[in-house]
């Protein structure tokens, strides 16, 4: 027996009203994934504002982007929440003239703040990877113009669907008689070519990483570890492709029903791109928890911690030290430019050269390795040497020499 009264408000029960159709809310379910998303970018973040502010004591410009959008994803999460007790995730036709205005109203203001909430990760990647893989000055410049097209085609949506009808209020309340809009397919198209360019930036900023660290000398587990660390945004791109698949709902005539769909995807990419952003800062806190062995390298906090000494930058995933020091190509000129290696000019030279040629051999003759340097480092590199035949016949295979200028190594290759 239906007991359910009417009022004045609701429309007309129509034929295709059944029961069923009535009970249908996809309400409760939008909220409670859209509260779960959020909640666990909210944990990626603290914890990465805690291993910043904490343990490396330093909080950067890409921890306040990616906080930031935590604070769009809750914004969004509370504006699901009031379409949702207004009439969001029921069929249209089933609510009054005022939810209908209600639900249209905090369904495009969730879409306002969803929509940069996965655009500012994207800068805060490339923040990051500007500190951790140290690019080329005009790969820097190709990063930043990349995340910030992105960025503005995103923005772009928001001011596209708030100019989609004259006057403003027309947007929500449809029965307004001066109403003027452009087709809602306009916009659609727009969306889908924000949405792709978004999906690619994902894509690129994914691959980048694992590109730059499979030409590195370091263990396999390492290279793919890091490569996995650094290339979770790839989900996002799944995602972005998946949301694009459901912005034709914008110009559903049952919008209340039909939207719910995207709601969820756009906070599922933000949250994927805000945890992709966050874990490969993680490693510290890791071991400062676990310890050292965790992860097979230094637990100590301090030497997560800027200091006056410090050169460069400290790399978080391969414990590595950074700089900014121009890169020397050298090559024999016997071979072509295919042959050319890339060596890495960096801090260790320069420890290097304020060595004292006896102190260095006396290292070098000693089985052991724990020399008293003060504060200085002595490295010391397995290298392949090639001399040309007509200069010295023969090739020296696998010398174990110091890591100094190329002058010294001769005219030949140097293969770190």
């Amino acid at each position: 027996m239906d007991t359910t009264t009417a009022s004045p408000e609701q429309p007309t029960r129509l034929p295709h009203h059944t029961d069923a159709y009535l009970a249908e809310n996809r309400g409760p379910m939008v909220v409670a994934i859209c509260v779960t998303l959020a909640s666990i970018s909210t944990i990626f973040v603290f914890l990465r504002l805690f291993t910043r502010g904490k343990i490396m004591a330093k909080v950067q410009l890409d921890d306040w982007l990616t906080s930031v959008s935590v604070l769009l994803q809750w914004a969004c999460v509370a504006c699901v929440v009031l379409a949702t007790e207004e009439g969001n995730g029921r069929h249209v036709d089933t609510l009054s003239a005022h939810q209908k205005e209600r639900t249209i109203f905090w369904t495009l203001l969730a879409f306002a703040t969803a929509t940069p909430g996965f655009g500012l990760p994207k800068i805060a990647v490339v923040a990051l990877l500007n500190q951790l893989m140290n690019p080329a000055k005009w790969h820097t410049y190709f990063l930043w113009a990349l995340s910030g097209t992105c960025m503005a085609s995103l923005v772009g949506c928001i001011i596209f669907l708030y100019s989609l009808c004259t006057p403003l209020q027309s947007l929500w309340a449809t029965d307004m008689p001066e109403r003027k809009c452009l087709p809602t397919e306009t916009l659609v198209k727009y969306c889908v070519f924000a949405g792709s360019l978004s999906a690619f930036t994902d894509l690129y900023l994914a691959i980048y990483p694992a590109t730059v660290l499979f030409k590195l000398q370091m263990n396999i587990r390492k290279k793919i570890g890091l490569s996995v660390a650094l290339g979770i945004g790839s989900v996002a791109t799944i995602i972005a492709v998946t949301k694009c698949t459901r912005l034709p709902a914008l110009a559903e005539v049952d919008f209340s029903y039909k939207t719910v769909d995207l709601v969820i995807w756009l906070v599922g990419e933000g949250t994927t791109i805000i945890v992709a952003s966050c874990i490969p800062l993680l490693q510290p806190l890791v071991e400062f928890i676990f310890g050292r062995r965790a992860l097979n390298s230094s637990s100590d906090p301090s030497n997560f911690t800027p200091n006056r000494h410090t050169r460069g930058k400290k790399d978080l995933e391969t414990g590595t030290h950074i700089t900014n020091k121009r890169r020397s190509l050298r090559r024999d000129p016997n071979h072509d430019a295919s042959d050319t290696e890339l060596v890495e000019v960096e801090s260790q030279e320069t420890f290097l050269r304020e060595l004292d040629p006896v102190e260095t051999a006396n290292h070098l003759a000693s089985a052991s390795a724990d020399v008293d340097m003060g504060n200085r480092i002595l490295r010391t590199d397995v290298v392949t040497i090639s001399y040309d035949r007509q200069t010295i016949e023969g090739k020296i295979d696998e010398a174990r020499v110091p890591s100094r200028t190329c002058d010294d190594l001769g005219h030949g290759w140097v293969k770190l």
